[in-house]
């Protein structure tokens, strides 16, 4: 099979991002970014329609929870490449989407309301008037889709290609084969009208263009809904082993009706089961309907990382001698855990360190007007006639700060117990004392790598906006390797566009890193290196407060420079800081 390439114009760095995910969780997460996006492109309902990974090997849309699941098998399994994966999962989004916006008002086909106000299925057995349904709709709405966006039928036709290309295997056990052998007719007819004759006998040309009449009249809109299932089940009971088989699964859904099953849950449930035994409709691997891909485990796993927003990029600055692996960014969810471990405001040691950061101030200018006294203002001297004599203004030049403040906190083992106690403890500082004053922003950040395979893993604690509780993730989240130079350059790129004519970075670390192929005399120049190119291109600066009592200095200014502002105790801070950032302002 041969990709469509026309994702690279939506996800160009996704393809890259895949091919180097080793495990199917990050994997899964990542892809479906994308996806969601273009789905967005094709379903513009209000609210939106939820989007995540199907656990089983279908795609379907749920109208009732506002879900529309894609099927992971083209990724999970690893058996084309990447650009093609992503394309066939796409084009998994683009049709769940096309339900979405195209399929609502003809649902309601599905139920008829009796004369005492209660819904009842319109057809019988449902679990077979839904796959009609869905099988003529599918074409309608891809037709549809494509007139408003000619270049997704390449998505969709890749579809088509892998659901044409999975195994056959036959159900042994099938309990309604007559039935299954007449809609297996109908949906080559309906898919691939140009190739039915690889899959069926010459002898159901007859009855493929009767399909083929049924499925036209359906997506010319020349019959309803309600005519073109009714057709369909009364085609398929001219059979009459056919109709028995049917009978029987009429009997079962009245059953699972009387047993209380709410209506529109069990439509949507008939729906997406199909009818057992027919491969096509769900394209398994196996020939089982229920084919299990994602565990649960794993798939609130993937929902996590999901939820956590996690993203891939390159390295920002490439080091020499060192490893340069790629960078997992996400945003973790609060536990109770790091609930706990927040610990609550620092009042006397957060005022100390507001007063004494000395931060470059802006200068803004204007004029105070309607004065008695000062520089004439001729736009109000007219009011000397009427006895007015404020007639002055005054020029006032206001000093404030402009500055964006950023703190990268090491999450490394080494930092593990004592240090990264610390470090939280001076973060929630740095937080408290300046998040509410004029002038200045700030962010935190932590990171620590190889969480999965080798990896620079990066983490957004604390933005403006979130709950300060947030930053008792410092001490929560995992503990592992560390990239601290990797993880500098990326916060230098986010810090980089901030408005402010003053930027700093504070890294909270011991200056120890340590991750695959990463350490020692290459990592310190590298380090090194991020800081000075923060400095000289971008004027940012980064000072590292180093955080260890056996402390070597000299390792922390082959990293830093001058810029290294050795933790003695929290009271001598601000004191050691006033004397760094003094040389900056």
């Amino acid at each position: 099979m041969q990709s469509s390439g026309l994702s690279s114009w939506w996800a160009r760095e996704t393809h890259a991002t895949l091919r180097h995910v080793t495990d199917d969780i990050r994997r899964l997460a990542l892809a479906i970014v994308p996806v969601k996006s273009i789905v967005r492109v094709v379903d513009d309902h209000v609210p939106p329609m939820t989007v995540g990974w199907s656990d089983r090997d279908i795609s379907y849309t749920d109208f009732g929870t506002g879900r529309i699941a894609i099927n992971p098998l083209p990724l999970v399994e690893k058996k084309m490449r990447t650009e093609e994966a992503l394309d066939v999962v796409t084009g998994f989004g683009i049709h769940e989407a096309a339900h979405s916006k195209h399929s609502r008002d003809r649902y309601r086909d599905l139920i008829v309301i009796d004369s005492d106000g209660i819904e009842r299925p319109a057809f019988r057995p449902m679990r077979v008037a839904g796959w009609l349904w869905n099988l003529a709709d599918d074409i309608r709405i891809e037709d549809r889709t494509t007139r408003d966006w000619p270049g997704f039928r390449a998505y969709l036709d890749a579809v088509l290609r892998w659901m044409w290309n999975r195994p056959q295997t036959a159900v042994s056990d099938d309990p309604n084969p007559h039935l299954v052998r007449q809609l297996k007719t109908a949906f080559y007819a309906c898919r691939y009208p140009d190739r039915w004759r690889d899959r069926l006998s010459a002898k159901m040309e007859s009855e493929v263009t009767w399909w083929m009449a049924w499925r036209e009249d359906y997506v010319t809109d020349a019959v309803s809904t309600k005519e073109t299932i009714q057709r369909g089940l009364d085609h398929l009971a001219l059979d009459e082993q056919t109709a028995s088989e049917m009978d029987g699964l009429a009997t079962e859904e009245q059953q699972e009706e009387a047993a209380g099953e709410e209506l529109r849950r069990q439509i949507d449930r008939l729906i997406a089961e199909g009818v057992k035994g027919l491969v096509v409709t769900t394209c398994s691997s196996n020939g089982r309907d229920d084919y299990l891909i994602l565990e649960g485990d794993m798939a609130q796993r993937v929902e996590t990382l999901i939820a956590e927003e996690l993203v891939e990029r390159k390295v920002i600055i490439t080091g020499k001698g060192v490893a340069n692996p790629p960078l997992f960014i996400s945003k973790p969810t609060e536990t109770t855990e790091s609930r706990r471990a927040y610990i609550g405001r620092p009042n006397a040691e957060s005022e100390a360190l507001r007063a004494s950061l000395v931060l470059r101030p802006s200068v803004p200018q204007y004029d105070h007007k309607l004065l008695r006294r000062g520089r004439l203002d001729d736009e109000e001297v007219y009011r000397w006639a009427m006895g007015d004599y404020r007639v002055f203004s005054e020029r006032v030049i206001e000093a404030k700060p402009d500055t964006f403040m950023g703190l990268l906190v090491d999450l490394s083992g080494s930092m593990a117990g004592p240090n990264l106690k610390v470090a939280q403890r001076l973060a929630q500082l740095f937080v408290w004392a300046l998040h509410d004053q004029t002038g200045i922003r700030t962010r935190v950040w932590g990171h620590t790598g190889d969480l999965e395979g080798d990896s620079v893993d990066i983490f957004r604690i604390w933005e403006e906006g979130d709950p300060l509780s947030r930053l008792g993730l410092i001490t929560s989240s995992p503990h592992a390797n560390n990239y601290d130079g990797h993880a500098i350059a990326w916060c230098i790129d986010q810090i980089k566009d901030e408005p402010e004519t003053q930027r700093v970075l504070i890294v909270l670390s011991d200056g120890q890193p340590s991750g695959t192929r990463y350490g020692g005399e290459p990592a310190f120049r590298h380090i090194l290196g991020v800081v000075r190119a923060a400095h000289n291109h971008y004027d940012i600066d980064v000072i590292q407060i180093a955080i260890d009592k056996h402390l070597d200095l000299d390792h922390q200014v082959k990293m830093f420079g001058s810029n290294v502002v050795p933790y003695v105790k929290t009271a001598a801070l601000p004191r050691q800081l006033t004397r760094v950032m003094g040389r900056f302002s």
